[in-house]
């Protein structure tokens, strides 16, 4: 556990990236090396973007996880959570992260975006 002022000091720091080309072993810090934003745009999320990438996409979706908006996604939400749910307890063994995170993740995303069947 990591409290707030060392986090964000982490967060900020510019020895460290989520950018997957910056973070190769024994690469140069050459200005040639492609960025993500060099990437087909399928590697260009949140998870894989460093400021001020990372930031323009998060403020594309700000908008769509206010307080009221998640509220009223909260019932497709929890839908899918429990037919995800469901369908694990019928398994003798499962793998959480295959069977439930991705397939979660996934679905309720689909569904926030308006995806017909994403349930």
């Amino acid at each position: 556990m990591l409290d707030y002022d060392l986090t964000r000091r982490l967060i900020n720091s510019p020895d460290l990236s989520k950018d997957f080309k910056k973070c190769v072993v024994g690469a140069s810090n050459d200005s040639s090396e492609a960025s993500a934003s060099d990437l087909h745009p399928v590697y260009q999320h949140l998870h894989t973007t460093d400021p001020p990438e990372h930031t323009s996409l998060r403020s594309l979706l700000a908008t769509e996880f206010t307080r009221s908006r998640v509220l009223q996604m909260r019932p497709q939400i929890q839908e899918i959570a429990d037919r995800l749910i469901a369908d694990m307890t019928a398994m003798r063994e499962a793998n959480l992260l295959q069977v439930f995170a991705h397939l979660f993740h996934c679905m309720s995303s689909a569904s926030s975006r308006g995806c017909r069947n994403a349930t």
